[in-house]
C-alpha cells in the first residue's frame, strides 16, 4: 500500500511539476506581452510627444505668418508700399499741375490765333 501511495504521490508531483512548468512558460508568454505592449505604449507616447511638439511649433509659425500677412497687409495701399504710393500721388498731382498749365498756355496762344485771324480779316476789308 505504501508502494502505491507513493506512486501516486510521484504522479501527483510530475503532474505538479508539468503544471509548474506550464504556468512558468505562460508566465513567460504573459510577461513578454506586457514588455511588449509597454514598448508599444513608449513608442506611441514617444510618437504623441513628437506631434505634441511639431503641432506647437506649426501653432507660433501659422501666428508669425498672420502677424507677418497684417503687417504687409498694413504697409501696402493701393497694392504698394505707403511710402512708393505718396511718391507716385506725388508725382501724379505735378503732372497733373505741369498738364493744366500747359492747356492754360494753349488756350492763351489759341486766343492770341483768333486774335490774330480777326485782325488779318479786319485788315483785309
Amino acid at each position: 500500500k505504501l508502494w502505491r501511495e507513493l506512486g501516486e504521490a510521484r504522479a501527483k508531483e510530475a503532474s505538479l511539476r508539468v503544471a509548474h512548468e506550464n504556468a512558468v512558460k505562460k508566465l513567460g508568454v504573459a510577461e513578454g506581452n506586457a514588455m511588449e505592449r509597454e514598448a508599444a505604449m513608449n513608442a506611441a507616447e514617444a510618437t504623441a510627444e513628437r506631434v505634441r511638439e511639431e503641432l506647437k511649433t506649426t501653432s507660433k509659425q501659422l501666428e508669425q505668418m498672420r502677424h507677418e500677412l497684417t503687417r504687409l497687409q498694413n504697409s501696402f495701399e493701393g497694392g504698394l508700399p505707403r511710402e512708393q504710393s505718396e511718391k507716385l500721388q506725388e508725382r501724379c498731382r505735378r503732372l497733373e499741375e505741369e498738364r493744366n498749365g500747359y492747356r492754360a498756355e494753349k488756350n492763351r496762344y489759341v486766343a492770341i490765333a483768333d486774335q490774330a485771324q480777326e485782325q488779318t480779316k479786319q485788315e483785309q476789308t
